[in-house]
């Protein structure tokens, strides 16, 4: 992959896994007795499991380097060519770990018909260069799972290879699957053009973007209020939570991680949520100003005094109800269920920055003030290398108490899964105290 394209998205990616890289160390000392066989045994039950649209791949074990002047031909290690198309547009890291693979062994594919050419070598390269030819026999083809039948390989690996006869079909079923995905409200307006573009390239994607830009809009028109209408009926039950820890500590990366996973479990496609960064300095710092009401909110570095005050503050921050946010260009109505304030500096400081915000009438109550702050923000994360405090907000003590400790590595996936898991149980827990308040119409602070 190229390193630009390392942070976008694609559906489609090419790869290559090696015998001899995966049974040898980088000093090509043996690390593995597995058998050809046995690997290529490997290799099928792995991909023929990956979660996809669709995967092809190949064997190649009949390749030959061409002879030199000082040496003859030599036959090519065995090695395995990948082709896989999925649902929507992945990161390359992820998709090279479920490939087994690594991102310098893969691309991102433009075009289907050169791909599936060369794994059978009947592109003009390789015939050029007179490759041994592949029959379509020797392909393993697998669609959403199921291995295809014999007759369906060939017919789809016909479908892939005419390309441009059937690409008016294929730029129409890709428009009308991107519609859906609108109205599911799995894919936002800013992101439309760049999916069109990572699907066919820029001039192509982009045109066939302009071409539909008006059924597509139209969509999430439709989307946005579907969406209004559902939130302004149903209310919101916003949870908030204040992440707090020093630089390069991961913060920022749990945020997220916290973020994709609210997102899937309360039905949202995890990666689309709102964030905003700031750099904790502008007073004219917009945090809302994209917002296209995504369940989920991160606002990093987020300095609550200087862009909202203590007025404003407790106005976004209800928990119930639905609010209208201040944005340079407009006002608009800021519906996340799930928001996150990721700061460097503790969460008592951020209290006591608000808390100067109010008004001298206000302070003259400075227990009521702090309360009006810190109810908003129920759960204090404080995050330390190598361990996590997890606090829950007591609103009759008016202070915050440890609810649970993580310690270890807090990049694994075992300590990760635990505390995304655990956490969600204290999350639906302070929801379903608002929801609670809201059904008794009475305020849990009494």
């Amino acid at each position: 992959m190229k390193k630009n394209e390392m942070k976008k998205r694609f559906r489609r990616y090419e790869a290559v896994r090696t015998f001899e890289y995966e049974t040898h160390n980088k000093d090509k000392e043996l690390i593995s007795d597995m058998t050809e066989t046995e690997w290529k045994e490997k290799v099928i039950q792995e991909l023929s499991s990956v979660d996809c649209e669709e995967i092809w791949f190949i064997f190649h074990d009949k390749d030959m380097l061409p002879a030199t002047e000082t040496s003859p031909a030599i036959k090519k290690g065995l090695h395995v060519h990948i082709t896989v198309i999925f649902a929507n547009g992945r990161y390359p890291e992820p998709v090279a770990e479920i490939l087994n693979t690594n991102v310098s062994q893969m691309n991102k594919v433009g075009r289907m018909a050169g791909v599936m050419r060369y794994m059978t070598h009947t592109n003009d390269g390789a015939m050029n260069d007179r490759k041994y030819r592949y029959d379509i026999e020797e392909l393993y083809a697998y669609k959403r799972g199921i291995r295809m039948t014999e007759d369906e390989k060939r017919a789809a690996y016909t479908e892939h290879i005419v390309g441009k006869e059937v690409a008016n079909e294929t730029e129409r079923d890709f428009v009308q699957e991107t519609i859906v995905q609108v109205l599911n409200g799995e894919v936002m307006q800013k992101d439309l053009r760049q999916i069109f573009i990572d699907e066919f390239g820029m001039k192509q994607g982009s045109n066939l973007f302009m071409d539909n830009k008006r059924k597509l809009y139209s969509a999430v028109d439709q989307y946005r209020e579907e969406f209004i209408y559902r939130k302004r009926t149903e209310g919101r039950s916003l949870v908030t939570v204040y992440i707090e820890g020093q630089g390069n500590v991961g913060k920022t990366t749990l945020a997220r991680l916290m973020c994709q996973y609210q997102n899937k479990k309360h039905g949202f496609q995890k990666d689309k949520y709102f964030e905003s960064s700031a750099d904790g300095k502008s007073l004219t710092s917009d945090p809302f100003q994209n917002y296209e009401f995504e369940y989920s909110t991160l606002l990093d570095e987020f300095m609550p005094e200087q862009n909202l005050g203590f007025t404003s503050f407790n106005k976004y921050f209800n928990q119930t109800g639905i609010v209208d946010v201040a944005s340079r260009q407009n006002v608009k109505p800021w519906y996340s269920d799930f928001c996150i304030i990721s700061k460097s500096r503790p969460l008592i400081q951020t209290v006591n920055a608000l808390f100067k915000e109010a008004s001298i009438e206000e302070q003259r109550d400075p227990y009521n003030v702090r309360l009006q702050i810190q109810r908003r923000i129920p759960i204090n994360i404080v995050f330390e290398k190598g361990h996590i405090t997890v606090k829950k907000f007591n609103v009759n003590e008016n202070r915050y108490e440890i609810w649970n400790e993580y310690k270890g590595d807090t990049k694994s996936h075992e300590f990760l899964t635990k505390f995304l898991q655990e956490t969600n149980v204290l999350i639906e827990e302070v929801r379903a105290s608002f929801e609670i308040a809201d059904m008794l119409d009475v305020d849990l602070i009494d």
